[in-house]
This record gives C-alpha cells, structure tokens and sequence, in this order.
C-alpha cells in the first residue's frame, strides 16, 4: 500500500486520501481512524480532532465520492457528439461505478441521516445531473423519472459489478454499447407520447 503523505495542517484531507487509497484494496468497514493515524504517524487523538467519528470520516469520504461522480458526469455531459445527454451521462455513470469499487458501495450504502449536510448535498447534486438531462428531454421537470433513469444506470453497475449479467455483455468493449441500449429503450418511454383513451 502506498504511503500518504502528511503536511502539517492539512491532516483532514491527508486522512481523506489515506482512506481513499485504502478502499482500492479493501472494503470501507475495514477502514479505522486509528489504522489511518497509524500510517500517517500522527495521533489518534489527533485524528479525531478533524473527525470525531469513523462514521463521520466515512461520510465525508462518501461526499467526496459523490463529488468526484457529478465532476465525471460533467464531463460526459460536455462530450460533443450527437449521443443523447441521458446516455452519456450513463456510460460516465457506470464506468464510475467499476472502477471505484469500494467507494461507491461506500457513497451509495452510507445512510442519510441527517448527520452530515455534505453528503445530503454532494448526493443532490449528482442527482441534478441525471434531472437536467431529463428535463431537456422531456420539457418538464419529473421527479419521477429522473428517479427511474438513476435506477436504470445504478441497476445496471450494480449487475456488471457483481457479475450477474452474461460473460459476453460485461465484455469491456461491449459495456458502454449495453448501457447505450440500456438507456436509449428507456429514452424512448420517456419521449414517446402519452397514449390517449
């Protein structure tokens, strides 16, 4: 495992990426305060003077992930080309989701309890990128749907990650075709028009 280093009064982040690294090897529920202040050569109660908690590490570490998701899913929005925003957004989504393993169980499985603003708000944001995508899509804001298009993206890392799907679809170079597919039948209810009685 490689060594984080520490610079004097800039602990809270040091830790931050102490974790961060260690989840590329392990779970987050292995992940202790005291196991971080021991690698970084500082005290545990120096550690928990910028994190009272393990539970308040996590969380900040689960808003941090949420961050850099709605930073990637910028990106994909920015992407040039004729793919619908929705699609895009979902391959960024998906691809996320794989290659930062350990912290997206971490983001997604970390309760919302009202104990840390910042991860209630990094949340809402990566939420409102699926929301606008949607919205231009259909003209409206719905809730709803923006719901059903992260169930759809979320559902399908959640199946490639844990190896559900057949070999020949989780494929590397086959993965952001699936998801295309994926999205655009669901692009294609969102668009179409309601049906008259």
């Amino acid at each position: 495992m490689s060594e984080v280093p520490y610079h004097h009064g800039n602990l809270a982040t040091t830790m931050l990426d102490a974790a961060n690294a260690m989840l590329e090897h392990m779970p987050a529920e292995k992940i202790g305060l005291r196991e971080i202040a021991r690698q970084l050569g500082v005290s545990a109660s120096a550690s928990y003077r910028h994190f009272g908690s393990r539970e308040a590490l996590m969380a900040a570490l689960a808003a941090r992930g949420f961050r850099q998701l709605s930073a990637e899913l910028d990106r994909a929005a920015a992407l040039p080309g004729d793919t619908p925003a929705l699609q895009r957004l979902g391959r960024a989504y998906v691809r996320f989701a794989l290659a930062n393993r350990n912290l997206f169980d971490l983001m997604m499985r970390h309760p919302r309890d009202g104990t840390s603003p910042d991860l209630e708000s990094s949340t809402a944001e990566a939420f409102s990128r699926l929301s606008v995508a949607v919205s231009r899509l259909t003209g409206t804001h719905q809730r709803e749907a923006t719901v059903g298009a992260w169930a759809l993206v979320h559902g399908l890392a959640i199946l490639i990650s844990d190896r559900q799907l057949a070999e020949d679809l989780m494929q590397d170079d086959t993965l952001d075709r699936l998801v295309e597919v994926t999205t655009a039948t669901y692009l294609a209810g969102l668009t179409s028009p309601a049906p008259t009685s």
